[in-house]
């Protein structure tokens, strides 16, 4: 598969040049560096373990249980989702 076919397919966000490809690692890194470390773990894991659910009804019951955790971290460091 070429990249334009990925991009269409939504596999991957975007192209760039092979020249450029270690400027744009280390731009998206360095935006994930500034989110909540949990929320992105906790998408990692949901990413993985959907590769293998059974359904959409399991992927939802991740989201979910990720959605609440997350949501709990956030009160109990007296922060408000709003806000963020």
């Amino acid at each position: 598969m070429d990249a334009e076919t990925a991009l269409g397919l939504g596999l991957v966000s975007r192209i760039v040049p092979q020249e450029e490809l270690e400027d744009a690692a280390t731009q998206l890194a360095a935006v994930m560096c500034r989110k909540n470390p949990l929320g992105l773990r906790l998408t990692k894991e949901a990413i993985n373990l959907n590769l293998d659910a059974a359904g959409l009804e399991s992927a939802l019951e991740v989201e979910n249980r990720n959605q609440a955790l997350c949501f709990t971290t956030l009160r109990y460091e007296g922060q408000s989702p709003v806000t963020r």
